[in-house]
């Protein structure tokens, strides 16, 4: 059972952020390609043997097509309700990317904002990018190769409006993997969903204000 880091009674909304801000990027305009949907279909695949990261620009695209806010209302800087490009949860989604290694920044770890499409720097600690990067490229022959994804879930946001709502949260992740996995092909990028929520290696870690649902590595 996922854990909620704040107890239901007292949460009215989400803030913008939970986490200590170091620095904020703001993610460049991208080309919109134009493919048929169903061929993509068609040829999606999980695809490995990835050599290079991606960079800003290159995760642009992913990151607008699947998280971008479209609607949100908004009172005294908390959040209470947004619509993005895939559906989550009635509007209410609650997962988030944690992007780890991205090209020029391998020793960085980000949070998107929806918002208004940026990249927050945001400081979890000295060893949590040294963990997940040791779990993710063991999986590999090809080391330190990759751009990570890490999918972290709110439960309290989507608590706050579902009851038994765990069931909604997997069902998400796994439109995700998909959408970031047609995306990439779109875009002729390498990407292979990871079944994997790193519980045992985060289990003593200090930073609890999130549950990891899922993962995903990318690049060329």
């Amino acid at each position: 059972m996922l854990k909620s880091p704040i107890p239901k009674k007292t949460y009215r909304g989400i803030k913008k952020t939970k986490f200590k801000m170091l620095n904020k990027i703001y993610l460049p305009f991208f080309e919109k390609k134009d493919k048929c949907f169903i061929e993509l279909l068609e040829k999606r695949s999980s695809k490995r043997g990835i050599t290079d990261n991606l960079s800003l620009v290159e995760i642009s695209p992913l990151l607008w097509f699947t998280f971008k806010i479209r609607n949100i209302i908004e009172k005294n800087d908390i959040l209470f309700w947004q619509k993005q490009y895939i559906p989550t949860s009635g509007g209410l989604g609650c997962i988030s990317p944690l992007i780890i290694n991205i090209k020029n920044y391998e020793n960085n770890i980000f949070i998107y904002s929806g918002e208004d499409h940026s990249l927050i720097e945001i400081d979890l600690g000295e060893h949590f990018i040294d963990i997940i990067k040791e779990v993710v490229f063991n999986m590999f022959e090809e080391r330190n190769n990759g751009t990570i994804f890490i999918y972290i879930a709110d439960i309290v946001k989507i608590n706050e409006k579902y009851k038994n709502s765990e069931s909604l949260i997997w069902r998400d992740v796994g439109v995700i993997n998909l959408n970031i996995n047609l995306l990439s092909d779109l875009h002729g990028y390498k990407s292979c969903a990871l079944g994997y929520t790193f519980d045992n290696e985060l289990k003593n870690f200090k930073y609890t204000k999130f549950n990891i649902v899922g993962a995903q590595i990318l690049g060329h």
